[in-house]
């Protein structure tokens, strides 16, 4: 059996890295770029916590102007855009102070969020009409939720919400209708419940052979009775037309807003009532043919 020893000198070995001097460079760098790195970190978690401390500060101003709104006569509609538009405003500020202390220059912040809202509003030209239209509507007042109104294109129905950008109505038959506050506020609006009472007209036809001071009399006594009648001396019966085969009585009278509509649906029946029994006929229309042989 043969033994072979391996002799090997430095020189034939290849170069091998000084580590020490590797960790030595590490240690440097970590030395030089260590107050940067901490400097940076030190900002960011003080941006977090101006963040959250700012949002809590946000919502426990919001939630304290809620309940404050619930102690005024402010619409509710009204207040709802208000906090809103002060959320942005607080969130805007915010983020402003934020990329202030974070050393972002405000100058390029200020001129990015000018450049983002002219897209914006060059893509959104409906909307920002609609968000024009409710704030009209918001500080004008045409009207409040709870209202009773009509619009121009004959829509009608209780104000249910008065949004930023569309107004919700309830019509009579419970169906929900939205309507964009643009074309809302550029037109006509009949607002039925501003003013407390509100003046019913309604109209009958009796018989040419009636006594027609006889059934004014007791048409005038009729709605004299009517409880939701308010301003009496206000009350008139008169007659309004001479029809084709009737004489047509009108008849106005006052009524609070809230009576107008239970009033309006049972005064016909009321009518009819009184004058078929006071013997005065209500004529309907009838055509006479005559047959000429």
């Amino acid at each position: 059996m043969r033994f072979f020893a391996l002799t090997a000198t430095t020189a034939d070995l290849p170069d091998v890295p000084d580590i020490h001097e590797s960790l030595t460079a590490i240690q440097k760098f970590v030395k030089s770029a260590s107050p940067v790195v901490l400097s940076a970190l030190w900002h960011i978690v003080l941006a977090l916590i101006i963040f959250f401390v700012g949002r809590w500060l946000i919502e426990h101003f919001l939630s304290r102007v809620a309940l404050l709104d619930n102690k005024t006569k402010i619409d509710p509609g009204v207040a709802k855009f208000v906090r809103s538009l002060v959320r942005v405003g607080l969130w805007a500020l915010l983020f402003y102070i934020i990329a202030d202390f974070l050393g972002v220059p405000t100058a390029s912040f200020v001129a990015l969020l000018g450049s983002i809202g002219v897209t914006v509003g060059l893509a959104l030209q409906g909307s920002l009409s609609n968000f024009a239209g409710g704030l009209i509507i918001m500080f004008l007042h045409p009207f409040k939720t709870g209202d009773y109104i009509k619009t121009a294109s004959d829509i009608e129905g209780t104000v249910v919400e008065i949004g930023l950008f569309f107004t919700t109505l309830r019509m009579a038959d419970n169906k929900i209708i939205t309507i964009p506050n643009g074309s809302l506020s550029a037109g006509n609006i009949t607002n039925y419940n501003v003013l407390p009472v509100r003046r019913l007209a309604t109209t009958v036809g009796i018989a040419y052979e009636a006594d027609t001071a006889r059934a004014i009399a007791l048409l005038t006594e009729l709605i004299k009775s009517r409880k939701p009648l308010v301003n009496p001396e206000k009350a008139l019966v008169y007659v309004k037309e001479l029809g084709e085969s009737s004489v047509v009585l009108g008849l106005h009278y006052w009524v609070k807003t809230s009576d107008y509509w239970d009033e309006a649906w049972s005064i016909n029946q009321a009518i009819k009532e009184t004058l078929d029994k006071n013997g005065i006929s209500i004529p309907f229309n009838q055509l006479d043919v005559h047959v000429i042989r």
